[in-house]
């Protein structure tokens, strides 16, 4: 049976997840606008996230998504943009959400909070992986503990022992 953990993400969330276990993260469609285009990305205003001053890192407060249906930079992130990103202009009001479909394929616990540009910093990573992209090393997300963003957790099984 599927347990749902949180609408945002903790610590306590993640700290029993294992490596192999099958899990799924979803958000719900979130509207958002575009604020900048390169031929190769769009940029939209993230809803979710402050910058943190005290960060070595100048995060500015937007999230890129490839143009290119196609990228293979696609299977790096569980959001998906509607309208397709290709059609987008500045100015475009546009939503962000999380089809559900992931797998653990790490677990990494931080001595401190790691800083990563934005607040509050993560004491706790977990990289999930479409099923689908299992085959492709570098596929995935890292989901941290404390973010902002309403993302559901839910737990279809455990792996083995």
């Amino acid at each position: 049976m599927a347990s749902v953990y949180a609408e945002s993400v903790s610590a306590n969330t993640l700290k029993d997840l294992r490596v192999g276990e099958m899990i799924s993260i979803s958000c719900d469609l979130t509207h958002v606008s575009v604020e900048g285009r390169t031929p190769r990305y769009v940029f939209v205003a993230w809803p979710w996230r402050n910058p943190d001053p005290q960060s070595r890192f100048r995060w500015d407060s937007r999230v890129a998504f490839p143009r290119n249906a196609g990228s293979g930079e696609w299977m790096e992130m569980p959001w998906r943009i509607e309208p397709a990103p290709a059609d987008l202009q500045v100015g475009s009001p546009c939503g962000v959400w999380i089809p559900a479909t992931d797998a653990v394929r790490e677990v990494q616990w931080y001595d401190k909070p790691l800083d990563i540009g934005w607040n509050p910093r993560p004491t706790v990573g977990v990289h999930v992986a479409p099923v689908s992209a299992s085959d492709h090393e570098e596929s995935g997300y890292m989901l941290y503990d404390e973010q902002p963003e309403p993302i559901r957790v839910v737990r279809r099984n455990r792996s083995a022992e």
